[in-house]
C-alpha cells in the first residue's frame, strides 16, 4: 500500500468515523490505514496499540448498552412499570468513561507514534485531545474536546506526504567519517 493511498483511506475513514451510520465503515478504513503505516514503517506499535483502543472502545460501548436497557427493562418488567435503577446507570457510565480514557490512551501512543514515523506532527496533537477529551467527558467540554480531536485526526491524514523522505544525515558525522 502506497502513502497515497495511505493518506486516502484514512483520511476519509476519519470523516465517515464522525458520520451517522458510516461510522462503522470509517473506522475500519482508519485501521486499514494505521495497519499500512506499522507495514510501511516497520514500527509495529501503531497498529497495536490502535487495535487495543478499538477493541476497549468497542467492548465500553456494549457494556454501556447492554447497561442501559437491561436496567431499563428489568425496570418495566415490574408491575406498575417501576422506575430504572439510576445508581446501575450512573456506576456503568462512569465505567464507560473509564474505559474510554484507557481506550484513548492507547489512541495517544499510537498517535504518538505515528507523528515518530511520518513527521507529521499533527498526529500528536489529535491524540493528545482525544485523551484529555475523554479524561474530561465526564464535564460536557470533554465532547467538545474529543471531538476536536478527530477533527485533527482528520487533517492529520490527509497531511501524510505521498513520499517519506529518508532522514537528513548529520553533516558533522559525516565530516568526522570522511577526515582520515
Amino acid at each position: 500500500m502506497d502513502w497515497k493511498t495511505i493518506r486516502l483511506l484514512g483520511g476519509i475513514g476519519s470523516i465517515l468515523a464522525i458520520a451517522p451510520y458510516a461510522n462503522f465503515v470509517g473506522w475500519v478504513l482508519v485501521i486499514v490505514a494505521l495497519y499500512g503505516i506499522s507495514s510501511q514503517t516497520g514500527n509495529k506499535k501503531i497498529f497495536n496499540y490502535y487495535l487495543v483502543s478499538v477493541i476497549l472502545g468497542f467492548a465500553s460501548t456494549l457494556i454501556f448498552i447492554f447497561a442501559i436497557f437491561g436496567t431499563t427493562s428489568i425496570a418495566s418488567a415490574y408491575e406498575g412499570g417501576g422506575e430504572p435503577n439510576y445508581a446501575i446507570i450512573i456506576l456503568v457510565a462512569l465505567l464507560f468513561i473509564g474505559i474510554l480514557i484507557v481506550s484513548a490512551y492507547f489512541v495517544k501512543k499510537s498517535f504518538i507514534e505515528v507523528s515518530k514515523e511520518t513527521k507529521v506532527d499533527s498526529f500528536k496533537t489529535a491524540g493528545n485531545l482525544m485523551f484529555w477529551g475523554a479524561v474530561t467527558m465526564v464535564v460536557v467540554v470533554g465532547f467538545v474536546i474529543y471531538f476536536i480531536g478527530y477533527i485533527m485526526q482528520i487533517i492529520s491524514f490527509f497531511s501524510i506526504p505521498d513520499e517519506l523522505l529518508p532522514e537528513e544525515p548529520d553533516p558533522v558525522f559525516n565530516k568526522e567519517l570522511s577526515q582520515p
